[in-house]
């Protein structure tokens, strides 16, 4: 499986939208990369913190096996299956409520073949 580099993905990802201005530090906006399969490829540690798993539990696993949390994983489903943000309250994987931000970026290679999508959540509140 291709490592994608994650904070490539977000920078990708950030200069593809320029409407969104995300509140959030950079170090608290979530990253998580999945493949044409919709399976997990990468995530940054935001993310590891929102869906309460480590990368090498879900490395490879479909998104809707990686994510636990319900609410959270039908938010990363919509923004991979929408073309605009998407907001909600969510319940995250230690239990807290918060507003998220989420949209998907493709994800490119160095060819400029799309290869998969980076989905970008953005917490309204510190995690």
């Amino acid at each position: 499986m291709r490592s994608v580099g994650i904070f490539d993905a977000l920078e990708a990802a950030e200069r593809g939208n320029r409407a969104i201005r995300p509140g959030a530090p950079r170090e608290q906006r979530a990253a998580i990369a999945v493949d044409m399969a919709g399976r997990l490829i990468n995530m940054n540690a935001s993310a590891t913190r929102i869906v309460g798993r480590k990368l090498d539990q879900i490395k490879g696993l479909p998104i809707r096996d990686a994510i636990a949390a319900p609410d959270l994983r039908e938010l990363v489903v919509e923004a991979l299956l929408c073309a605009e943000p998407v907001s909600r309250q969510v319940v995250l994987a230690d239990g807290r409520q918060v507003r998220v931000l989420a949209w998907a970026e493709e994800l490119c290679d160095g060819d400029e073949l799309v290869v998969g999508a980076v989905v970008v959540l953005t917490p309204s509140v510190t995690i």
